[in-house]
């Protein structure tokens, strides 16, 4: 089904605001977790390995989600003006 450049941009702009929401979700959850972990130097090790484990989904997750934007964009560009 073809979507006219309004409906495009409309739905870019509802997975950039949930991207977005998703970042500061995560962000505020890192703070969270760093304030519990400083009192103590075993969960901090805890908390930094699990922090970096979470980073990694979210780095393959950017990376799908912009396999997808530029697949997005290709097919847009082929749309007739």
């Amino acid at each position: 089904m073809r979507h006219t450049l309004a409906e495009e941009a409309a739905m870019r702009q509802e997975r950039e605001a949930a991207a977005r929401e998703a970042m500061r979700r995560f962000r505020q959850s890192v703070a969270e977790e760093r304030a519990t972990a400083a009192a103590d130097p075993t969960r901090r090790r805890m908390e930094t390995s699990r922090l970096r484990r979470r980073i990694e989904v979210v780095d393959r997750e950017v990376a799908r989600l912009t396999i997808k934007r530029e697949r997005w964009l290709a097919e847009l560009n082929r749309l007739p003006n």
